[in-house]
């Protein structure tokens, strides 16, 4: 026969519990285990401090980027509206994120939607790709798919400043 015996854990003490703020200094009891600010207030100016850097808008530069390459046309049927930049090989393959080898633009039917899609046919739409840029043009985009990197914060912004750049060039031809 098997005997159990509870025993109760030791609450801790409130002079444990006691921490002092990151932000002013002030003491403060820790409700949470993760605490390190005596109140939201005082934990926002860190946040703000150490905010990481937004993919988001170096993804909008590349996406202008694209369709501008395309002359803001679907590289597919040639339909000018509803226009979308889509990533051959994944976004999250970041050394090919914001390559703009690894771009087309299309129309949202050839995007998402129709039968001959992106995302709905992607091996045909692969094969298309491959007949109108060039087995040559496949291979080295497949082959830079295959490196790993990681980006700086630095890095990122210089791959922002060189888009925009290339956006302000090619607005300037026309």
């Amino acid at each position: 026969m098997y005997t159990m015996t509870l025993t109760k854990k030791k609450k801790p003490s409130i002079s444990s519990l006691k921490k002092k703020c990151r932000y002013c200094g002030k003491e403060f009891i820790q409700t949470r285990v993760s605490q390190q600010y005596c109140s939201r207030k005082c934990g926002e100016p860190y946040k703000k401090k150490t905010a990481k850097f937004k993919k988001g808008n170096v993804d909008l530069l590349w996406g202008e980027l694209v369709k501008l390459l395309a002359r803001i046309k679907c590289e597919y049927c040639g339909k000018t509206n509803n226009l979308n930049s889509h990533h051959i090989f994944s976004r999250s393959r970041m050394n090919l994120r914001w390559d703009t080898d690894n771009g087309v633009c299309l129309c949202v039917g050839h995007h998402v939607f129709g039968e001959f899609s992106a995302h709905k046919a992607p091996i045909d739409f692969v094969e298309w790709l491959r007949e109108k840029r060039g087995e040559d043009w496949y291979n080295k985009l497949r082959e830079k798919s295959k490196v790993i990197i990681k980006f700086s914060d630095a890095d990122k912004l210089d791959i922002a400043e060189a888009l925009k750049r290339r956006i302000k060039e090619i607005k300037e031809l026309k």
